[in-house]
């Protein structure tokens, strides 16, 4: 015989062999379910349905207890925001959405630790007089005024 037709033969039979086990494999695999009649047949699909329908009216109800959770927490923020919109006030500077968090933050930094500052000038002292009081320089509480102004 020749050479090539023996490898011919060879890989023919191998690729037989091959299709032979992937079938049988998959015949393996099904879910082998033996009906004496139809009706007896009928009731086992019929209880697996009805397993897998309760199992998915779990898990829908699931979901809509976190989708209502989900909203309620949404509502929550948006209430939240909107309060906070409404008191976004510091004394009687109000901060300005447009600005940039950073400069918010500092300005609001800036505030709080001139806070005794800002309160003695609003009761009406002098710079002279609040810089004797807080041992502090003539300059810097001038410098604190004018920022805040």
């Amino acid at each position: 015989m020749d050479y090539n037709t023996i490898i011919i033969i060879i890989g023919g039979i191998i690729v037989l062999a091959a299709l032979i086990t992937i079938i049988k494999s998959s015949s393996r695999d099904q879910t082998e379910v033996t009906y004496n009649t139809p009706i007896m047949g009928l009731h086992k699909i019929q209880d697996h349905e009805t397993l897998d329908q309760e199992r998915i009216m779990h898990e829908i109800s699931n979901m809509r207890s976190d989708i209502l959770q989900v909203k309620n927490d949404i509502l929550n923020l948006f209430e939240l925001y909107n309060k906070n919109n409404k008191t976004n006030t510091l004394g009687n500077i109000v901060v300005d959405e447009e600005e940039p968090f950073n400069q918010t933050l500092n300005y609001n930094m800036f505030i709080q630790r001139n806070n005794n500052i800002i309160q003695l000038y609003q009761e009406g002292d002098t710079p002279d007089v609040i810089a004797r009081k807080l041992n502090k320089s003539v300059r810097e509480v001038e410098m604190v005024i004018k920022l805040v102004k």
